[in-house]
């Protein structure tokens, strides 16, 4: 028995350990924020290392001059955009990328990086994997301001620009960032006069085919679901038109029923390929079968 309780003593004592582990804050916490600017969306997170009394950006600093740095600490920073952005001069596409900078005593190269699993393992740096690549001008701040954590930010603000600034000790950076806000608005104004009530389409029915499995107003529900046909230009379009002759027929309007049931066959043979699969699988024989037992009404 003592040779037992001798064998097993030691794994208890892993157990115990590891149940007993004692959590410590990160050197350098986690940090991040989403941010709006005009029509676009904007995510970055990354680690904020600290100045603790270390020289920070010089040739023999922690942050070297003329070296790749991650731009932060531990794994990689990361921006994330809604929109496509012009990245300091160079227009650049919606998407997640790295961010990592080569610092300089008065210019920095600051760049967006597509292959996101290099982390800070930037000996392995791919220059071919850049999506950007800008310098801009380093600042030195006020010899009283001294940013102790490393800080990104989004600053000076309007609905079609905004700047990415780094700041840590004393040093400032800034990015300029112009955005298609213009353009944005302007598409969402064509896409609503060509077509001003499609947006509602959808509404009309929802509404409509809920009042009909909910035993509202038949009448209402018809009228709901003849005006969203009317206004859709969904590929699907046959579809709701096969529902909306079923709730025609509800009003007792059976030969109304079947016309719309009719229509929704032409909708359905003239839908887009992947729709007309749909139609011929799912659509087509409910709307033969109704249109049989409703002219027998």
């Amino acid at each position: 028995m003592k040779k037992v309780f001798t064998i097993l003593l030691p794994a208890l004592l892993v157990f115990a350990m590891a149940d007993a582990q004692i959590k410590t804050p990160q050197p350098s916490p986690t940090g991040g924020f989403t941010q709006g600017v005009g029509l676009t969306d904007f995510t970055v997170n990354y680690s904020r290392p600290g100045v603790k009394d270390r020289v920070i950006f010089a040739d023999d600093g922690l942050v070297p001059y003329g070296k790749i740095w991650r731009t932060g600490a531990n794994g990689a920073t990361t921006i994330e955009f809604s929109e496509d952005i012009n990245f300091g001069g160079q227009d650049v596409e919606a998407g997640k990328y790295a961010l990592y900078t080569i610092p300089g005593a008065d210019k920095w190269s600051v760049m967006l990086y597509s292959d996101l699993t290099l982390g800070g393992n930037v000996g392995n740096y791919d220059e071919s994997k850049e999506v950007a690549n800008v310098k801009v001008d380093a600042h030195s701040m006020a010899d009283d301001v001294k940013i102790q954590s490393f800080t990104i930010d989004l600053g000076d603000l309007s609905d079609a620009s905004c700047t990415l600034e780094l700041l840590w000790d004393n040093t400032f950076v800034a990015v300029p960032i112009k955005l298609n806000t213009a353009e944005q608005i302007d598409a969402q104004i064509q896409k609503f006069a060509d077509n001003p009530m499609a947006e509602v389409a959808g509404n009309y029915l929802n509404a409509g085919w809920y009042m009909y499995n909910n035993d509202g107003d038949m009448a209402q529900a018809n009228e709901f679901m003849q005006k969203g046909c009317e206004y859709s230009t969904s590929s699907f379009k046959f579809y709701w038109m096969n529902r909306a002759s079923q709730v025609q027929a509800a009003t007792g309007d059976y030969k109304g029923a079947i016309a719309t049931a009719k229509a929704a066959h032409e909708e359905g043979k003239n839908a887009p390929e992947n729709a007309q699969n749909f139609y011929n699988e799912t659509v087509k024989g409910e709307l033969d079968a109704n249109i049989e037992k409703w002219g027998s009404m």
